[in-house]
């Protein structure tokens, strides 16, 4: 009878062990596949970008180089079009410093990349007080 009762709890343990590690899989898995974010303003970020994803690199050089150029709402289009970007963030409100700078995000392929940009050729609209 103690023969069949450490056959049982050897079984339970057995079944409760392989449950939790299954459970560890999925999470680790789970986070495995969540999205990476890189910052696009961070100088090491961008030196691992540019090293492992080179294509993905030269996007973003091209996008910052270009970004200003561009109407204002025609921002998440011309992205998406020339360098096939998605889930497009450019923050309308500009943060208040000088030179004044915006949020931009934006996905390529399986990478999220976020970041603030300086808003170089940003010409404030001068109001006189009344």
């Amino acid at each position: 009878m103690n023969h069949l009762i450490g056959k049982i709890c050897f079984a339970a343990l057995a079944t409760v062990t392989l449950l939790a590690s299954g459970a560890e899989t999925m999470r680790l898995g789970n986070q495995a596949d969540a999205p990476q974010v890189m910052r696009i303003d961070d100088a090491k970020d961008l030196a691992l970008i540019r090293q492992t994803r080179p294509a993905h690199f030269k996007k973003i050089q091209q996008i910052l180089a270009d970004i200003q150029d561009q109407a204002e709402g025609k921002v998440s289009k011309w992205m998406q079009t020339r360098f096939d970007a998605r889930e497009i963030s450019y923050e309308p409100m500009l943060l208040v410093t000088a030179p004044p700078k915006r949020k931009l995000a934006f996905r390529l392929d399986d990478v999220r990349y976020e970041g603030v940009i300086v808003m170089s050729n940003y010409q404030p609209l001068m109001t006189p007080a009344r």
